[in-house]
């Protein structure tokens, strides 16, 4: 089974995401993350390239 999401439902997600954390745009999401615990500097993942699932500990 395959899942497709149009590019404008994913920008209306991230926005009330956004929204909801008061942020103003994608690149303060990521300095919340970092702040917050939601990723550290130089963890890989499981499929080493940065994105998707971090690989534990």
């Amino acid at each position: 089974m395959e899942l497709f999401l149009s590019e404008g439902t994913v920008k209306t997600h991230v926005g009330r995401i956004l929204h909801k954390l008061g942020l103003r745009d994608r690149i303060h999401a990521v300095v919340w993350a970092y702040e917050n615990g939601g990723r550290r500097p130089g963890v890989t993942t499981r499929s080493g390239t940065g994105e998707g699932h971090l690989s534990p500990g």
